[in-house]
């Protein structure tokens, strides 16, 4: 079987662990991109055949989610050795790989055996704040900002069309795109990079300014869409969306899973497409004291979670075909959670 699994752990912070006093105006912004793309195309011959009861063969994979954590948990042991991002986002990739588990299935059951499989697991977070643990007096703005893009597919092709002299065909694909956005801008955060963060003269939890601007937004950084691997077709384009009187690009989301087999006896294709995204943006006031005084006095919050969510499971031409017998079905599941607030 053809198998291409990525994990994706992106994180962008800006904030501070000391309290901040100026005559000038203050500012935390962090802007974050991420995008992949995980593909896999199986070979002429597919994927080997499954017992009759439709579990896997002697010495294979249990099922497609076994395959999938087993070669996720040997890249994670070949990251770590290499040293390959940081300790916490070492750990989260193990979490982050974990959450697969039990995805490759059915209300009928688990997968037990694909001819091409694609997992996308990809994780963004942008995050700015002012911990509730310092305080802030600007005699300028203060300003707390984030901007986020992302995109996150899989395309698994299992279409094969074996010869004559193979009797049984296996032309199944898998494709799992699960992400996870969390786009926040907070003025009073209960989280701290400090264990101990310095006030100084200033009172913490207190901020003072001339106006304050907390804003979590999509404003689109030009990046485009990942291509598929190997494809000499353009990755999608982005598209600015327009809604509530925001301007901001659409992730976009996606899943699509290709099937199909062909054998002198048997042949057996089955697709199973499936994005689960969960997505929030969130501009807020979390605690403290805020007074905004010496200047316009403006208070500005606002967020937005633009998205677009496509899963397409499909057959190849006739999907399986066999001298005596030809299976196939398909299954697409698109299950998102989006959130946006400004409070």
């Amino acid at each position: 079987a053809a198998l291409a699994v990525s994990v994706i752990n992106d994180s962008v912070v800006a904030t501070t662990s000391t309290s901040v006093g100026t005559t000038g105006a203050v500012g935390f912004s962090a802007t974050g991109v991420s995008e992949s793309v995980a593909s896999a195309t199986a070979s002429a011959s597919g994927g080997n055949a499954s017992n009759s009861d439709g579990s896997a063969p002697s010495g294979e994979d249990s099922s497609v989610d076994a395959k999938i954590q087993k070669q996720s948990d040997n890249a994670e042991t070949k990251a770590g050795d290499a040293g390959v991002g940081s300790s916490s986002q070492q750990s989260q990739d193990g979490s982050s790989s974990g959450s697969e588990s039990g995805q490759g299935s059915t209300s009928d059951g688990a997968v037990a055996v694909a001819a091409a499989i694609a997992v996308d697991v990809a994780n963004s977070s942008v995050q700015a704040y002012v911990p509730a643990a310092v305080g802030v007096k600007a005699g300028g703005a203060l300003s707390v900002s984030t901007v986020s893009n992302m995109d996150a597919g899989t395309q698994a092709d299992g279409s094969q069309v074996a010869g004559g002299g193979t009797s049984v065909g296996i032309g199944a694909a898998v494709a799992i795109t699960l992400a996870h956005q969390s786009n926040d801008a907070t003025l009073g955060s209960a989280t701290a990079l400090s264990s101990a963060p310095t006030t100084g003269s200033l009172t913490a939890g207190d901020y003072q300014a001339t106006s304050l601007s907390l804003t979590a937004l999509q404003t689109d950084q030009g990046v485009a869409s990942p291509a598929v691997p190997g494809s000499s077709t353009a990755g999608p384009a982005s598209v600015d969306v327009t809604q509530g009187g925001l301007s901001g690009r659409e992730d976009l989301f996606s899943a699509t899973a290709t099937s199909g087999a062909g054998a002198s006896k048997v042949g057996v294709a089955g697709s199973l497409a499936l994005d689960l995204v969960d997505s929030e943006a969130v501009a807020r006031v979390a605690s403290g004291t805020l007074t905004l005084s010496g200047g316009s006095g403006a208070l500005n919050l606002s967020s937005d979670d633009l998205s677009s969510s496509v899963v397409a499971a499909l057959p190849e031409g006739t999907g399986a075909s066999g001298g005596k017998v030809g299976v196939g079905a398909s299954v697409g599941l698109n299950i998102v959670a989006t959130r946006s607030y400004a409070q």
